[in-house]
């Protein structure tokens, strides 16, 4: 059975910017190890115990949740803009 991810995030606007956040399973529990990768770049990381990440991508990213037994999830992060929450 495939479970798509849910991606928070928090967005600070800089033509880098730091995003950071958390992914979880469609039943809001925290997926432990997932990788979080900026779109078409080798910038990644892996989420922590609490299903939290941080990674710094360049403004107007797309970042890719991806984990095995779980549906990759795509998020456009836009510059200047604060993201509450991906489902």
């Amino acid at each position: 059975m495939v479970t798509a991810l849910a991606l928070f995030a928090s967005v600070v606007s800089f033509a880098q910017q730091k995003v950071s956040g958390t992914v979880k399973d469609s039943n809001g529990e925290a997926i432990v190890g997932a990788n979080v990768l900026g779109k078409g770049t080798t910038t990644g990381t892996i989420t922590d115990l609490d299903g939290a990440y941080s990674i710094t991508v360049s403004a107007n990213s797309t970042l890719i949740a991806s984990c095995v037994g779980y549906k990759d999830l795509e998020v456009l992060i836009p510059e200047g803009t604060t993201v509450q929450n991906f489902i």
